[in-house]
């Protein structure tokens, strides 16, 4: 079999999964020279799949992604046929045709790599071959391992650095795991291999930096957080931490637009969300804790008794009756707080009991005609109700 001169690029593709991809019974009808004569005149074809693909980059990026895609199958349906063919005991695999089939797979990713450049969204964002991720699994199993290794010797907390390896080991399992997820989960680990300090705070940054939006991680960052909150039972220390951690969170800036998850929300959008919403509930119940106490203060203000007399007015008046020890001489200040707590003038609810004893000494002369004037007329009442006003003492 060849590769005729001009054929179209499907129909390439329809020639490679005819004599690569036929299970081990029709072995036979295909000789080893066949793939050598493929393989030959693909070769040639080669640089023209390539301008084929980049000069269709130009006019329609659905099909260069279609192109692709069909390739990439391809391979996988070709990387699983050599799997079954090299597990056949009844009909071993020639080591000249395992080599026909590893080159065919090796120019499938050439040709891929090759379009990268000119439309790296598509590609990225498309799944890594069976083949490639055969080979890659090695290298990014051993970051794992040394990765769990660093994560042993450091301080930080068993569960957190338990829920990393987790979801990197998940995530390098996962099907039809993506060129940009790969290269998310390699970058991560990377990352954190080369932070000198690792404790439980940096590799918290790291992780939202890096949209780490694991629900185990979300789960955790919250409940670390609730027990330091247990600790502090007042709503101003609470709302003060969600201020806090909110300032926090606004400095991080997320490292690139991937996430761990690229269909679900970033790990930063979610915690942000969360504290602000925690915030305003904080907020709401001081609200309503305030205005409690505002209710019982109101309470409180309907007991004071009203005195028919100006704060300056009631001020003389207490004095002279400390002066004439009808009041006790002895801690004159709660003695006005008394009267500050539980009186209130016609224009005042709130007197303080700063300003009742100052007024009570700094008082103006129209104070002082006013205070004798109501002495006079509660004198004269005394006379006129009690006939004393011809008794001498």
């Amino acid at each position: 079999m060849r590769v005729s001169k001009g054929s179209t690029l499907s129909g390439v593709l329809c020639d490679i999964e005819e004599l690569f991809c036929s299970d081990s019974n029709r072995n036979k009808e295909f000789d080893k020279n066949d793939y050598k004569d493929f393989l030959d005149s693909f070769q040639m074809e080669i640089s023209g799949i390539k301008s084929y693909l980049v000069e269709l980059i130009n006019s329609s990026v659905t099909l260069v992604r279609s192109n692709l895609l069909q390739m990439l199958l391809l391979s996988n349906r070709v990387y699983w046929a050599l799997l079954l063919k090299s597990k056949n005991k009844n009909f071993p695999l020639d080591p000249q045709l395992r080599h026909s089939y590893i080159k065919i797979l090796n120019i499938i990713e050439e040709i891929i790599d090759y379009c990268v450049p000119f439309c790296k969204e598509i590609v990225h964002f498309l799944p890594i071959t069976d083949f490639k991720l055969s080979s890659l699994k090695v290298n990014y199993n051993n970051s794992l391992k040394e990765l769990k290794t660093k994560f042993e010797i450091s301080e930080m907390e068993y569960e957190i650095s338990n829920i990393v390896v987790y979801e990197l080991r998940t995530l390098i399992t996962r099907k039809g795991i993506t060129n940009i997820e790969y290269s998310y989960a390699t970058e991560l680990i990377a990352s954190i291999l080369k932070t000198e300090i690792i404790d439980s705070y940096n590799i918290d940054n790291i992780l939202i930096q890096n949209g780490f939006n694991s629900s185990l991680f979300y789960d955790y960052f919250l409940k670390k957080h609730n027990s330091i909150l247990v600790q502090n039972s007042s709503l101003h220390q609470h709302l003060d931490f969600f201020i806090s951690v909110e300032e926090e969170l606004n400095t991080i800036r997320n490292q690139n637009c991937v996430s761990l998850f690229p269909k679900q929300k970033s790990i930063l959008e979610l915690l942000k969300t969360f504290y602000k919403d925690k915030r305003e509930t904080v907020i709401q119940r001081l609200e309503v804790r305030r205005a409690e106490v505002l209710d019982d203060k109101l309470w409180n203000d309907s007991e004071k008794l009203q005195i028919n007399l100006p704060v300056a007015q009631l001020g003389l008046l207490i004095r002279l009756f400390i002066k004439h020890r009808i009041l006790p001489e002895e801690n004159v200040r709660r003695t006005f707080g008394f009267f500050a707590r539980h009186f209130r003038t016609p224009n005042v609810t709130f007197i303080s009991t700063e300003s009742l004893q100052k007024k009570s000494t700094t008082v103006e002369f129209a104070t002082a005609k006013k205070i004798k004037g109501r002495l006079i007329e509660m004198m004269n009442s005394v006379n006129k109700d009690f006939h004393v006003s011809n008794h001498s003492e």
